[in-house]
């Protein structure tokens, strides 16, 4: 059974077969009850004609009219009827001796009334009517005999089906009970296994949901569509955070032209200067002047270098690094955007590291230092520190400025995609990207601001731990 669909049908058609035995049941003892009372109303009709036909024989026996023996020869006759039409159903219900034996009396009383009306009784007589009455009262009683072993009969017959009918009633909750198990392990369990899957996934337990293997149809089908949608999502994700990178690069390329411009005119007027006096300079003095022109040249290829590993589209590959050089690289990055009223200041020990994807950390971090240069404007303090977080195990690194802060209504919604306190000069995506960023690397983002008096945020990362990849 490898569908949900079949197992609950099989479920339902065991459930079914209980209602199906007490139905049958019910109707073979409705009807056998029916035929007993068919058989019983016989019997009361035979029985009371019986008893009408020795009412009139007492009469005639005391009044002596011809009427009354004429009319207790007919219900005589009716009772003779009714034992002949039925007498294969008064075999069915009695022992054939009896039977016989009522057949017989009835005879012979039906014999005496049609003697007794011939003639009238005399005292000589009197023989004959103590056999009359005899035959009749023997016919009587074995009437009422048969009568009372066919309601008995009744009686055994409606124990039974109570009987029967508890039984039937235990057996269904058993095995109603027993399918609701079976269900609940067969159908229920899945379900729940999925759900509990998708909890995990959904509270970050869990970087993808390791959904329970099954072999129902309908799961299978519930898991493959659901990782479809995961990695679509994902896909998309990848191509948001890409074409941020994309946009963030725009706005940074007034800031590392100045910051390219510096090294190659410096290393162009050292050039110029050698150019110049190369006949004339002592060796020591150009040596001295070419490593200046060497060390500028490396200085703007590691701001090219820095470009390049900003853009460039790959997997998180996290390692350690030492904290102190990538948060300088941000600034470097940063620098253009910077007013010279604007103080950054860093407090960041020395020999601090951080276990970190370098692309995405200073991704993140850039985000937040622009954020913070536009929170200030033209002057204001923006400070970036960092400790270790010994009871977390991990790297706490802080950014705090002094500008205009968020108000408490918004820091709900500060993380969510798309909303931005800039107005239309947002994405909306900023902040968002760095939560998703430090969740991806298995740490945490918390802010605290306060209108008109700045805002902090806090980003811890954990050491040595792998990030959130597909």
């Amino acid at each position: 059974m490898h569908s949900l669909r079949l197992k609950i049908q099989i479920g339902y058609f065991i459930l079914l077969i209980p209602l199906l035995i007490s139905l049958l049941l019910s109707y073979l003892s409705l009807n056998s009850i029916w035929k007993r009372i068919k058989i019983l109303e016989i019997m009361d009709s035979f029985t009371e004609n019986i008893l009408e036909a020795r009412r009139y024989e007492k009469n005639f026996l005391l009044y002596h009219h011809q009427e009354d023996i004429q009319k207790a020869r007919d219900f005589a006759f009716r009772a003779e009827d009714l034992l002949l039409d039925f007498e294969g159903t008064f075999l069915k219900i009695s022992h054939p001796d009896l039977v016989y034996q009522l057949k017989n009396e009835l005879e012979s009383y039906v014999t005496r009334l049609q003697e007794l009306s011939l003639k009238t009784p005399s005292k000589e007589e009197l023989t004959e009517e103590k056999k009359l009455r005899l035959a009749g009262r023997e016919v009587v009683n074995i009437s009422k005999m048969i009568r009372e072993r066919e309601i008995n009969r009744i009686h055994y017959t409606f124990q039974r089906i109570v009987y029967y009918l508890v039984i039937l009633a235990l057996s269904s909750i058993a095995v109603i009970s027993g399918v609701g198990y079976l269900m609940s392990r067969a159908v229920v369990r899945p379900l729940e296994q999925l759900e509990v899957c998708m909890r995990n996934f959904a509270l970050g337990k869990e970087t993808r949901p390791r959904c329970p293997e099954t072999r129902d149809k309908e799961i299978a089908s519930v898991i493959r569509t659901l990782y479809l949608m995961l990695n679509e999502l994902e896909a998309r994700k990848e191509q948001l955070v890409q074409s941020k990178k994309l946009a963030a690069l725009g706005t940074l390329l007034s800031g590392v032209a100045h910051e390219l411009n510096n090294p190659l005119a410096n290393a162009s007027s050292t050039c110029q200067i050698v150019l110049e006096d190369l006949e004339t300079l002592d060796k020591d003095l150009l040596r001295n002047m070419i490593s200046q022109i060497d060390s500028e040249i490396w200085r703007a290829r590691d701001i090219v270098r820095t470009l390049l590993e900003f853009s460039r589209h790959r997997h998180y590959e996290p390692q350690i690094y030492p904290l102190l050089q990538l948060v300088e690289e941000v600034i470097i990055m940063a620098r253009g955007k910077l007013s010279p009223k604007i103080q950054l200041e860093v407090d960041i020990p020395e020999g601090l590291k951080i276990y970190v994807d370098r692309q995405r950390f200073q991704q993140a971090l850039l985000n937040l230092v622009s954020n913070a240069i536009d929170a200030v404007g033209e002057e204001g303090r923006i400070i970036i520190s960092a400790r270790e977080d010994p009871d977390r195990y991990g790297v706490l690194l802080i950014v705090r400025d002094n500008g205009c802060g968020i108000p408490k209504e918004l820091q709900e919604k500060i993380f969510d995609p798309f909303f931005s306190t800039k107005g239309t000069k947002g994405s909306g995506l900023g902040l968002y990207l760095v939560n998703e960023i430090v969740t991806r690397h298995g740490g945490s983002i918390a802010l605290k601001s306060e209108p008109g008096k700045g805002t902090t945020f806090y980003l811890f990362f954990p050491y040595e731990r792998p990030p959130k990849n597909e």
